[in-house]
């Protein structure tokens, strides 16, 4: 079990991500504290929104098997401005395998080879 915090500075909705065990996926969301009644009312945009777009329930890899990360993002893109791909294996320290920055595009490739066998956790934030 994943416990995720998150602190907005802004009102609005927000959706992360977390594919365990590189497959199974989480996902937490939150809602950011909404504005006192004498504000003004102000537009709001879809909430921003990224997900794994090949990755699979359930499956097994073999050694050296390249494993699709790519992603999908949605939503207010505004205040996003790179993609990181994070393994981890067993309870070990999280690694960044790639900082990618964000180009205007709604879909990012990226592709990982774990480097030995094991249960890994595969994340994007």
């Amino acid at each position: 079990t994943y416990v995720l915090r998150i602190t907005a500075n802004k009102s609005g909705s927000y959706v992360t991500h977390v594919v365990v065990g590189g497959v199974n996926v989480e996902e937490a969301q939150t809602e950011a504290p909404t504005r006192a009644p004498t504000e003004a009312p102000t537009l709001t945009h879809d909430p921003f929104s990224m997900k794994f777009t090949l990755l699979s329930p359930g499956g097994n890899y073999n050694v050296g098997y390249m494993i699709d990360m790519s992603v999908e993002l949605s939503g207010d893109l505004s205040d996003a401005d790179e993609i990181q791909y994070l393994t981890r294996k067993d309870d070990r320290e999280w690694d960044v395998q790639k900082i990618q920055s964000l180009t205007g595009s709604s879909a990012y490739e990226y592709s990982w080879i774990p480097p030995e066998s094991g249960t890994y956790v595969l994340r994007i934030t």
